[in-house]
């Protein structure tokens, strides 16, 4: 919605993708937190500051660590003989890349999603500069695996056991969501002198919750953190979120009528 705005590389454009990032990351830790509260049937503070300890060294060391390692070893596979005859090799290097990642998370007692979502915040397209770039080879494979993932999320809600008694829940729950992020988010940019506008921007476009809300419910709803009428309601939520925003985005948007 940003780039059709033409407001992505606009100074709420580039807000929102960083906090986004942020939220996402913060999003992942905090279920790791619950997962484990979860399992232990109950929260053990030094467990989870030892948690958060962890968490924070795989995102230094694996932030710090792709940007010094991870795109300079891309580039020379890119230039190497290999690469050079075979330029998906780049590709599968960055997929292996984000598994190594992935399981390193898992060893550390932390989601998966955590390392591989960290992955994909450090391999940089423009680490590669021959042949076709990195997110246009991603982009091959969400076609086929987002497809299999919502289908998935939509195959675990169980409408007979939920009922008509959660729509509430529902409704009050994407109202709480989208107010807490306009508000939430757009106050604080206007604190730091950011225009109305922007800030109203700023605002609205943090107020979708997309895939990690999604992969956070399913993980909490297999692992029993929460049940079937939560879990429901979480995906209900997000879909109306990502639904109601790009009309209201593209309203704030619009200039004003001399």
């Amino acid at each position: 919605m940003l780039k059709e705005l033409g407001k992505l590389d606009s100074e709420a454009g580039k807000a929102i993708l960083g906090a986004a990032v942020i939220d996402d990351v913060l999003g992942l830790v905090a279920l790791a937190v619950t997962l484990q509260a979860a399992k232990s049937g109950g929260v053990d503070l030094g467990g989870v500051g030892l948690l958060l300890a962890k968490a924070a060294a795989l995102i230094v060391v694996g932030g710090l660590g792709g940007a010094r390692l991870v795109n300079p070893l891309l580039q020379r596979v890119e230039r190497s003989r290999v690469g050079l005859r075979h330029p998906e090799s780049r590709f599968l290097l960055a997929l292996n890349i984000a598994f190594l990642y992935a399981l390193a998370a898992e060893l550390l007692g932390i989601s998966g999603i955590v390392g591989a979502f960290l992955a994909g915040v450090v391999i940089h397209p423009s680490a590669a500069r021959q042949g076709s770039g990195l997110a246009q080879s991603a982009e091959a494979l969400t076609t086929v695996f987002a497809s299999i993932f919502f289908v998935s999320l939509g195959v675990l809600i169980d409408l007979h056991q939920v009922g008509w008694a959660v729509v509430p829940f529902i409704l009050v729950l994407t109202a709480v969501a989208m107010a807490t992020k306009v508000v939430g988010c757009a106050l604080p940019a206007r604190a730091l002198r950011m225009p109305w506008k922007d800030s109203l921007l700023v605002g609205v476009g943090m107020a979708p919750r997309g895939e990690v809300a999604l992969i956070v419910a399913v993980l909490a709803l297999q692992a029993g953190a929460v049940g079937q009428d939560v879990y429901t309601a979480v995906v209900m939520m997000s879909l109306l979120t990502t639904l109601l925003t790009p009309p209201v985005l593209r309203a704030v948007s619009r200039p004003r009528a001399a």
